[in-house]
């Protein structure tokens, strides 16, 4: 049940297995903010992982520079909102299971 909202942008420069990991109905608002990827890290699991209601809302987020890994794992009712499905650094697709959602 936590809630996530940066005050200002950053700068992500080295890879890990994910960026972002929420769970049991956690709230990430990454809006109008800009992230810098320095140095194309690599995610492992994925840049981002929503769980169990989880949910992103990213409207008027800018990503700026390039990632490798898959893009995201959606899963157990968690919901990403705002955006394409390309829009999440990585160079993979990422995926939805048991109710995830991603969305406009």
């Amino acid at each position: 049940g936590s809630l996530v909202n940066p005050v200002a942008d950053y700068e992500i420069v080295g890879g890990a297995a994910y960026h972002l990991i929420f769970d049991n109905n956690a709230f990430f608002d990454s809006s109008s903010k800009t992230y810098t990827l320095t140095g194309t890290p690599n995610f492992s699991g994925a840049f981002a992982w929503f769980n169990g209601g989880s949910t992103y809302s990213r409207y008027a987020t800018t990503w700026s520079g390039a990632a490798t890994g898959k893009r995201y794992n959606v899963t157990y009712n968690a919901v990403l909102r705002g955006g394409s499905a390309t829009d999440l650094p990585g160079d993979v697709a990422g995926t939805t299971a048991t109710g995830g959602q991603y969305g406009y």
